[in-house]
């Protein structure tokens, strides 16, 4: 599953070639209208700009204006993600994921937050690396928030959920480092 934000190119030069046909359209018939009167055409310029700024607002803001996600849903949907363990076990001592490979909360040398600029959708991920062995966890991970939960009272560091919300540039940010 895809990160749920994205920009809408498509939405963008779908209304783009929308509005220029329109500009087009209603140029022309002001024209044939008004004969070349400028205070009509400027009546229609504004108009037109109108449209343009509602079109731009329609087509980009699907929450507004069509309802797919209430804040209710938004709200529920992130309630379910917060409590799913997903493919997680733990014990004590650490955690399995997907029942393959085990990793230690002691074994842990660093906590790595990257960032990746896909055009449309960034790609947000914590690498935890041991001495041995790395373990990558997508923002799309189910069972991410109560991992990250854990994995903050086991490094008694700061809240890693957190950081998800402030990688702002593309980049690999070390959040965590063992002290030897």
């Amino acid at each position: 599953m895809k990160s749920k934000i994205r920009i809408p190119i498509a939405r963008y030069l779908f209304a783009l070639i929308i509005t220029s046909l329109y500009a087009i359209f209603v140029l022309r018939l002001a024209d044939e209208i008004f004969k070349g009167s400028r205070s009509g055409i400027l009546y229609v310029l504004i108009f037109f700009s109108i449209v343009i700024v509602f079109v731009l607002i329609l087509f980009t803001n699907k929450v507004i204006f069509f309802g797919e996600m209430t804040k209710e849903d938004i709200k529920r949907d992130f309630e379910i993600k917060k409590n799913d363990i997903g493919l997680f076990e733990y014990s004590g001592t650490g955690f399995f994921y997907k029942k393959v490979s085990y990793i230690e909360w002691a074994d842990i040398k660093k906590v790595i937050l990257i960032k990746e600029d896909n055009f449309d959708v960034d790609r947000i991920s914590i690498l935890i690396e041991t001495d041995n062995n790395h373990f990558e966890l997508s923002e799309d991970e189910p069972g991410r928030y109560i991992f990250l939960e854990k994995l903050t009272i086991a490094l008694k560091s700061k809240d890693f959920n957190s950081s998800f919300l402030t990688a702002y540039a593309k980049g690999n940010y070390l959040l965590w480092e063992k002290e030897d």
